[in-house]
């Protein structure tokens, strides 16, 4: 996972910045609709994209660990606390605190590729702007299709937290948030998409 990408535009290529815009963290299905800043290959290979395969310890350790604090203390329903379910607000303040500390490693992500992809930024020309010349309806209605649809189950899980004090709630919320503000990393390029680029 990079938030760098090479991307080929006529017969040159370029390596673009897939954060260039902060609004598809939230929004990442804008990703192609947006102009992108590119910079110019110094070399043939300027970033290693390595593929962090999971630990599976780990996730099992902590399905584990979930698993017994659930069981210990839920009601009649799977996952319900009804000491949660007693206080929406403080559920409320939770979804909040969760929320802005998801987006607050989003941020140190963000940070750390950037420095880490500094010396070969160093030795790029000027940085340009790559955008899709045409846009096509696929990406639009993509676009609205995919807010529509992550509003929904967001909201279905949020509200399942805080009315039913439900801890699988908050769990699906977090997983599916995580998500949201890194998927723009895994949106393809649209097939024969028409690029154009335009200096600063």
């Amino acid at each position: 996972m990079t938030r760098y990408k090479k991307v080929d535009v006529g017969n040159k290529a370029y390596t673009i910045d897939l954060d260039t815009n902060k609004i598809t963290w939230i929004i990442p299905w804008l990703i192609w609709l947006l102009p992108n800043q590119v910079y110019v290959e110094s070399s043939k290979q300027p970033i290693e994209e390595k593929e962090k395969k999971p630990k599976k310890g780990s996730i099992i350790l902590g399905s584990s660990a979930l698993a017994s604090v659930l069981i210990r203390n839920t009601d009649k329903s799977f996952g319900e606390i009804p000491s949660l379910a007693a206080y929406p607000l403080l559920t409320s303040f939770i979804i909040l605190g969760v929320s802005i500390g998801i987006f607050c490693y989003r941020y140190y992500f963000f940070k750390k590729e950037e420095l880490s992809a500094g010396d070969w930024k160093s030795k790029s020309s000027d940085a340009l702007l790559i955008k899709l010349n045409h846009r096509p309806a696929k990406l639009i209605i993509k676009v609205l299709f995919g807010v529509f649809f992550m509003s929904l189950i967001l909201y279905f899980f949020v509200s399942i937290f805080i009315t039913k004090g439900n801890i699988l709630g908050l769990g699906i919320y977090c997983f599916l948030l995580l998500n949201i503000v890194f998927r723009n990393y895994y949106e393809g390029v649209p097939v024969s998409a028409d690029f154009s680029i335009l200096k600063k």
